[in-house]
Order: C-alpha cells, then structure tokens, then sequence
C-alpha cells in the first residue's frame, strides 16, 4: 500500500458515520417543536383559566349592577319622592297629635284665650264672635286633635300606597293634603285669623305657623298631582 493510498483513506469518512450530523439535528428540531408546543399548550390554558375567570367575575358583578342601577331609578322616580314627602308630613302630624295630647294644657290655653279673644283689640263691633264657654271650648280643641289625627292616618295610608305602587295613592295622599289645608287654611287662618280676630293678638298669634303648614300642604298637593307619579 503507498502512502497516496493510505492518504486517501484517512481523508474519506467512512461510510457508516456519515448519517450521524443529520440526525443529531433533526433530534434538535424535535425537542425545539415539542417545547414549542408545550408553551403554547401551557400559555392556551392560562389564557382560558383568564377568559372563565372573567365570565365568573362578569356573571356576579353584572346582576349586582343592574340591582343597583333599578334601585337608584326607583330613588330617583317621581313616585318615590311623593312617598318621601308624604312619609314626612305624616310623621309631622302625627308628632303634632302626640305634643297636644301630652301637654294638653298648654294647647288647651291656646284655644280658649283664641276663642274668647281676650287678646284681642276687644272691639264692641267684634267681640259679639267671642266663645266663652269651657265645654265649647274644650270640645273645639279636641275636635281639632281628631282632625289632625285623621289627616296623618289618611296621608300615612297614602304613603305606604306609594311605596307599594298603588294605582289608589294619589287620590288618598290628595284626601290627606286636602284635610291638612282645610285644617291650616280654613281652620287657624281663616276662622281663627280672621272670625275670631287671631292677627290681633300678640301673646296668642298662630298665623305664622299656620301659614307655614298651609304652604307645606299646597305644596305635597301640588307634587300629587304632577304627570307620570308611577314612573
């Protein structure tokens, strides 16, 4: 053998090596596809565990939303604010009731000293209209202590009609705002004011307060009887 011939087999690779290269890499892209795909495998369910866990959050959040959302409307709707001021007025009056039955004495002074128009410019031409009588005048006064209980009786079933959603509210809350002007207007302003000469008086004047009532009926009456009071 010549040193040529053993040249060039030392040169030439063998040829059962020579396969060895092209499978190392295609071992290298096997792995590199198969971590690729377990990434992408591990990422699509994190992305879904997300997307459930936002649905969850969606389905609880959303009903409690719409809850509030009705709420604030019906808080807000014309109906709701009628029931709101007809609730206060009734607990006025009723608190009125309750101060002229526990300090019925005081009260009762009011009436008579009104009634007898001691106070008064005590004009001949006048005082012909003075009651002077304590049965008259007790009976007055309790007759005023009954009309002021049936006027919060009558506006607090019209407020609870209110609140319900009662088609009968308003004609009952409008009962009610009507005895209370009758009560104020007719009763202290008009009779006492003026038939018994209440304006004169300086110790026993219950204009003011009485005007101030009358103003606050008139006004739940208007609200009453405002368009669309179920909305």
């Amino acid at each position: 053998m010549t040193v040529a011939t053993i040249s060039s087999s030392f040169a030439r690779p063998a040829a059962g090596n020579s396969p060895a290269p092209v499978q190392v890499n295609s071992l290298v892209q096997l792995s590199e596809t198969n971590a690729t795909t377990t990434v992408r495998t591990r990422m699509r369910h994190t992305l879904d565990r997300h997307e459930q866990r936002e649905h969850e959050l969606r389905a609880k959040i959303s009903p409690r939303l719409l809850q509030c959302w009705i709420m604030l409307n019906r808080l807000g709707s014309l109906r709701t604010a009628i029931a709101v001021v007809t609730g206060i007025v009734t607990l006025y009056m009723g608190l009125v009731v309750f101060n002229n039955i526990t300090d019925f004495a005081t009260n009762r002074a009011f009436v008579e000293h009104v009634l007898a128009m001691d106070t008064t410019f005590k004009s001949p031409n006048t005082m012909w209209r003075a009651v002077t009588s304590p049965g008259l005048q007790l009976t007055a006064y309790i007759l005023i202590i009954v009309w002021e209980a049936l006027t919060a009786i009558v506006l607090a079933i019209g407020c609870v009609m209110w609140i319900r959603g009662d088609m009968r509210a308003r004609s009952r809350a409008t009962a009610g705002w009507l005895m209370m002007m009758l009560l104020f207007g007719g009763g202290f302003i008009a009779i006492g004011g003026e038939w018994f000469q209440m304006w004169q008086s300086q110790q026993w004047n219950g204009l003011q307060p009485a005007v101030f009532n009358f103003l606050i009926a008139s006004a739940g009456l208007i609200v009453t009887q405002s368009k669309s009071p179920s909305s």
